[in-house]
């Protein structure tokens, strides 16, 4: 499983090409707060939404914005539970 953040510089060429890969409708994965500076949080969620063949999964957070902020390439017999922890984790 391969793991590539909006953040990583290293990976970002591979982040835009598996961001745009066609996928499934967002699934509700999670909602809360986060820090958004020093002083106040946002209100936020996450969505995840995979290809149809399962290979290519994305994270899809919405708060102040919303934005793919992590791709995963991944073997398609893996769970969903496996990948999302995954993913999450990064």
């Amino acid at each position: 499983m391969k793991i590539y953040t909006l953040d990583s510089a290293a990976t970002r060429r591979d982040f835009e090409r598996l961001r745009r890969k066609r996928r499934s409708e967002w699934q509700f994965l999670m909602s809360g707060w986060r820090a958004a500076g020093p002083i106040f949080e946002v209100r936020c969620s996450v969505s995840y939404s995979c290809s149809p063949d399962r290979t290519v999964w994305a994270l899809l957070e919405a708060g102040s914005r919303r934005r793919v902020v992590a791709v995963c390439e991944a073997d398609p017999a893996c769970p969903t539970e496996e990948v999302l922890a995954a993913c999450c984790g990064s």
